[in-house]
């Protein structure tokens, strides 16, 4: 998902360079590496981007991504994830935000894999005791998803359903996200030792 306003940040923070590449390119790149990992396991897996930015979609595109324009993205993330949704009857649909850097693509297959040897219907990754983004919902979730409205993310429906949530506990690091300059500032010395 690579539709966020920035609105905290002050700018587009997706296009802003970090450590020498735009911000989303580099959860890009560990998301590509990290469902190559899955497909070596015979799990079928594409990514879809879902973004308003032509440029971030031309470079995914390229990259061997299916990118979607988002023209609902003032919405927020419910946005994203209706058209992400509807681009396919799938087994299952993953959601993955484009603004945490630091997420590994090993901790990504581990993730993915984990989730289907599990059998559950639902998984999430938690940090410091958080159930939260990514997170992946079987197909008989796709109505619920294709109803969320707003800036109401799956969170809603990681609580309804939390019984039946596989988590994959990961590093806080990892799944910390720059919404602000300040977050920038934290975490650019972690992309630089990358």
């Amino acid at each position: 998902m690579a539709s966020g306003q920035g609105r905290r940040f002050g700018r587009n923070k997706l296009l802003t360079p970090f450590a020498g590449r735009p911000l989303y390119q580099h959860g890009f790149l560990q998301l590509r590496e990290g469902i190559g990992a899955v497909r070596q396991e015979n799990i079928g897996c594409d990514i879809v981007v879902v973004s308003p930015y032509e440029e971030l979609r031309h470079w995914c595109r390229e990259r061997g991504a299916q990118v979607y324009p988002n023209d609902a993205s003032q919405e927020g993330i419910a946005a994203s994830i209706r058209i992400g949704t509807a681009t396919r009857d799938s087994d299952a649909y993953g959601f993955f935000v484009a603004d945490r850097p630091l997420l590994q693509a090993q901790t990504i297959a581990s993730f993915l894999t984990g989730y289907v040897r599990s059998g559950q219907p639902v998984g999430a990754m938690r940090a410091s005791g958080i159930v939260g983004n990514p997170a992946v919902f079987r197909s008989t979730f796709r109505q619920e998803l294709m109803s969320l409205r707003g800036d109401c993310g799956a969170g809603v429906l990681l609580k309804k359903y939390g019984k039946q949530c596989w988590v994959y506990d990961a590093s806080e690091t990892e799944l910390s996200d720059i919404d602000t300059v300040a977050d920038a500032r934290v975490l650019l010395p972690l992309m630089n030792k990358k």
